[in-house]
């Protein structure tokens, strides 16, 4: 029932009847700011939300006022890509585009992830007065993973006929002109489409996989012409299978990204990481399967025990999926291209390692065991 209204709530939102749901809590994104605004300003409905039982109806206004770009900080060196047994090693959130969280954990953020469902593409803009997550990765010159959905939603068979071609045609255009020279650009269009928590969830039916098959083979088609080079992942959240009637042709894209959290349920000890495990290594034998590299967009531990998908502090999670990532590291069929920590606050689990110059007083052991693996 919780999840019905979340998603309700969220379909409003993105353009749906206002008879189907009325916002209970309007204000949720209040404070917020940076990827954490973002992401519940816009489209993340899944197993993070559920918990809150609500997410805001409108989106923030454009600046009235003519926007006063500020100059970016001295940018990182752009990372290469990583070599055969290795890869590259990032993070989301503020403290992740600032700077302090890699010289909190000792090794330096090399690529970057944030959601948006605006082309303007603002994390990556400019700076801009009165707009908080404006700019926020600007001065970042390493290799970017964009998770993005439209926002005009009117399903997969409209979506399949054209109805947001002007929407990605935006979106990679601005991520050319903003991204050109500086790093490698992975845009993962329709993240976590397998899910049952997202407006464009795919029906599991032979009707709704194949229209879903044919918008991801389109979208991908205009992201490509339109930004040569970019590379198009697609982009399963790892809580549920992608049946083979799902999956695009190979042709469509270019890497497998897998979102990963220990919650649902969660796993304290090592005993247990097995299940955890098990539900990317599926995920990762099928992109094996279809000769495709993987990655890990989004990644990260529920700390709070009282949560709805369980958590608590779990240094055992970070030592079974660092080992994870040790043995397939790399760039070829199934290995891992990159993974990011979801180290945004505001969210009921509270996933973030180290905010705000602190470390997460709910889950000590898990930081600690993140530094000194990552």
């Amino acid at each position: 029932m919780l999840r019905a209204l979340v998603i309700a709530v969220l379909f409003l939102f993105m353009g749906g009847s206002a008879a189907q749901a009325q916002p209970p809590r309007p204000g949720l994104c209040t404070g917020l700011t940076g990827d954490a605004l973002t992401k519940c300003l816009y489209s993340d409905t899944d197993d993070r939300l559920r918990a809150l039982g609500s997410v805001p109806t409108t989106a923030p206004t454009s600046p009235t006022t003519a926007p006063t770009t500020v100059a970016p900080t001295t940018a990182p060196p752009t990372t290469a890509p990583p070599a055969s047994g290795d890869w590259l090693s990032g993070a989301s959130g503020t403290e992740a585009a600032n700077g302090t969280f890699g010289t909190w954990r000792g090794t330096p953020v090399e690529i970057a992830t944030f959601w948006v469902n605006d082309p303007a593409l603002y994390p990556i803009g400019p700076k801009i007065s009165g707009c908080g997550g404006c700019g926020e990765w600007a001065g970042f010159n390493g290799p970017v993973s964009i998770s993005s959905s439209p926002a005009n939603w009117q399903g997969w068979s409209a979506e399949a006929n054209g109805a947001n071609d002007t929407f990605w045609t935006a979106v990679a255009r601005k991520a050319k002109e903003l991204r050109t020279g500086k790093g490698q650009v992975y845009i993962n269009p329709y993240y976590e489409f397998n899910g049952d928590w997202m407006p464009y969830s795919v029906a599991r039916t032979a009707q709704g996989q194949t229209d879903f098959r044919n918008a991801f083979a389109r979208t991908s088609a205009i992201l490509r012409k339109e930004f040569p080079g970019v590379k198009v992942v697609i982009n399963p959240g790892a809580g549920r299978t992608v049946p083979t009637d799902m999956w695009p042709a190979n042709s469509a894209f270019d890497v497998v990204g897998i979102d990963t959290y220990n919650e649902w349920p969660w796993c304290g000890t090592a005993s247990c990481q097995g299940t955890q495990i098990s539900r990317i290594e599926t995920i990762r034998l099928q992109a094996a399967a279809r000769s495709k590299p993987i990655s890990f967009p989004e990644w990260g531990n529920s700390s709070v025990s009282s949560s709805a998908g369980g958590g608590g502090d779990s240094p055992a999670f970070i030592d079974a999926f660092h080992a994870y990532l040790s043995d397939h590291a790399g760039t070829g069929a199934g290995q891992v291209v990159y993974e990011t920590y979801f180290n945004v606050g505001g969210y009921d689990a509270h996933y973030e390692l180290y905010l705000n110059g602190t470390v997460n007083s709910r889950q000590p052991q898990t930081a600690a065991q993140y530094r000194a693996r990552f």
